[in-house]
């Protein structure tokens, strides 16, 4: 397992690539939650590793991906805050997985859906700054993704992020969108509700986008 930080750094830096396209996103959302604004980089595929919670691995080939996902060995992810080195590594394609069919289909994110996942890990970044011991026992915890109050929080802003304090559209934000209808059966709507929340706690100009996404995207 790599665990010191030049060991991460490395890894980071030996498997990612840096595009500055999204910087002004990430600044912007580092002045809204009062954070240090994060090195961002790219990898196509981001894979969370089953049996090392909080571990994830950064993956080039397509075929091996697949596997990892199909076999078990991790769930797929679109982007990771490593706290260690103050990076977020986003991912350029969304691996997405049939619950009724397992089929598996591998789609291409946009410039928005990556931002969403921008906004997302920058959430986790303020946790883990401003609720440190709380962030730490439900990280530790283990939690069902869907129901972790960490991801709740994370998915929420960055939904009401992109839909409320930028010109992004629910149809620029597909992959990100498909995946919150996805968990609303599981979350009973909590992260759009949420979201509204978050709208109005960091006076983003209204809760109607967010509505709009909620009821009819």
């Amino acid at each position: 397992m790599i665990t010191s930080q030049e060991q991460i750094l490395s890894y980071i830096l030996s498997t990612t690539t840096q595009n500055p396209r999204l910087d002004p996103y990430a600044a912007r959302i580092s002045s809204i939650l009062q954070i240090n604004k994060p090195e961002i980089r790219f990898a196509p595929f981001v894979l969370h590793i089953v049996e090392q919670p909080g571990q994830s691995i950064f993956i080039e080939d397509e075929f091996l991906a697949r596997l990892l996902v199909q076999t078990g060995k991790c769930n797929p992810g679109t982007g990771v805050f490593v706290e260690a080195v103050n990076t977020i590594v986003v991912a350029e394609y969304g691996i997405e997985v049939s619950s009724a069919t397992g089929e598996m289909m591998i789609t291409a994110l946009a410039d928005a859906d990556c931002v969403a996942t921008i906004a997302h890990e920058m959430m986790h970044m303020w946790q883990a700054t401003y609720h440190p011991e709380k962030y730490r026992q439900l990280r530790e915890a283990g939690l069902w993704y869907v129901i972790d109050p960490l991801e709740i929080d994370a998915d929420a802003f960055a939904i009401a992020f992109c839909l409320q304090a930028t010109d992004l559209t629910c149809e620029d934000l597909a992959f990100s969108i498909r995946e919150l209808k996805r968990m609303e059966d599981y979350d009973n709507m909590a992260r759009w509700d949420r979201a509204e929340e978050y709208a109005l706690k960091y006076g983003f100009d209204s809760v109607n986008n967010i509505k709009k996404a909620r009821n009819s995207c």
